[in-house]
């Protein structure tokens, strides 16, 4: 989804590259993969790469998304559950699984942004 409403809004936007970064290859094979093909079919001649270097991805870049779950599904299924337990709701992005979320990331983009 992320792909086509990039692709379907570039021209708009002047985007003619686009970048997609995973540090699991095998994940970025899958879901960058599907993306790529996205790409493919729109066809409107916006270059569309895969990476797996985030210094490769970021260079030069005048728009950047970033969604970041360290500790993977592990990580969210810990939060989710250690607040659950303690009677709140644990929703990694509204509830208090979000805070243990966001404590464990934050390193993750300020050393990106060094």
């Amino acid at each position: 989804m992320l792909a086509k409403s990039i692709l379907n809004r570039a021209k708009r936007l002047s985007i003619d590259n686009v970048v997609f970064m995973d540090n699991d290859a095998e994940k970025l094979r899958i879901y960058g993969g599907l993306a790529q093909e996205i790409a493919h079919l729109i066809d409107n001649g916006v270059n569309f790469e895969l990476t797996t270097d985030a210094v490769y991805a970021l260079k030069d870049a005048d728009f950047i998304i970033t969604t970041l779950r360290v500790g993977e599904d592990r990580g969210r299924t810990l939060d989710e559950v250690i607040a659950l337990n303690h009677g709140v709701l644990g929703q990694e992005t509204t509830g208090a699984g979000s805070f243990d979320m966001a404590m464990r990331s934050i390193e993750v983009p300020k050393k990106l942004c060094q």
